[in-house]
């Protein structure tokens, strides 16, 4: 073994479902590891443009690319608490994932090391980049469980730091946009499903609808009515197609048709 590597202290990624017990490893130093043939071999870290440096773990099942900074914290610090990610600190380098220079820190911390840049010429491309990168690390066994935690009372921000994804893939999922197909106990309770104030995007609350269909009776434009409330004229255009808020009832029509 290189004498460098002597001195570091290992543990097991022995905290990954779907990893064998025993194949992986993870050093201080920030090296991964895997054996073959009866050896410690160090894994070749890969290094996408503005992020830090992954590797990608195989199981029998399921292969994905995982942050080395996550492994990291995760054998050296305990788990990731909810909202929280990898916080370099003194050095903010994005190569430098030694345990002494990782701790777990809530999402968006200013001192974060970490900037994204952008990978793609447009908005729209990143934007399709990020949900394609977060919809692979998510597998048909991983379904069941959003269901269960989420009837268990999770948020899902809390479901997407368990699975490792983004909340907006959550969020698909229970409204069955992606992995539509897997069989398994889709019921949520009525308190708990991402309806109008409680969808996690939602930017208008239940009473500025029944404001924005007055407005707009009295002649005020689409344009001046999201203005007014900070969003774009896309959402304005579909609360009065009916495609969303639905489930707050029109009052004026309701008594009109009656």
């Amino acid at each position: 073994m290189n004498p460098r590597f002597e001195l570091v202290t290992y543990r097991p990624i022995d905290w990954i479902e779907w990893l064998p017990r025993g194949r992986y490893r993870v050093g201080n130093d920030g090296s991964v590891w895997s054996i073959a043939r009866g050896k410690w071999k160090p894994l070749k870290a890969r290094k996408p443009k503005g992020k830090g440096p992954c590797v990608r773990l195989t199981g029998p099942e399921k292969k994905s690319a995982v942050g080395i900074a996550y492994l990291v914290c995760r054998a050296f610090h305990g788990p990731r608490p909810i909202g929280c990610e990898p916080y370099r600190f003194p050095d903010g380098d994005l190569k430098n994932n030694h345990a002494s220079n990782l701790k777990w820190a809530p999402k968006g911390t200013h001192s974060l090391g970490i900037t994204p840049k952008a990978t793609a010429k447009t908005a729209g491309q990143r934007n399709l980049q990020t949900r394609v990168e977060s919809l692979r690390q998510l597998q048909e066994g991983d379904i069941p469980k959003v269901f269960e935690l989420r009837r268990e009372g999770w948020t899902l921000q809390e479901i997407a730091d368990e699975l490792m994804t983004s909340q907006y893939v959550i969020s698909s999922v229970t409204k069955g946009r992606v992995y539509s197909s897997v069989s398994c106990d889709r019921s949520i309770p009525d308190g708990l499903q991402s309806r109008g104030d409680r969808h996690p995007g939602a930017k208008l609350t239940s009473l500025d609808i029944p404001e924005i269909r007055e407005k707009r009776r009295s002649g005020k434009t689409i344009r001046l009515i999201a203005q007014e409330y900070g969003v774009s004229c896309n959402a304005i255009l579909q609360i009065f197609r009916g495609r969303s808020w639905a489930h707050i009832p029109d009052q004026v029509k309701a008594h009109s048709d009656a």
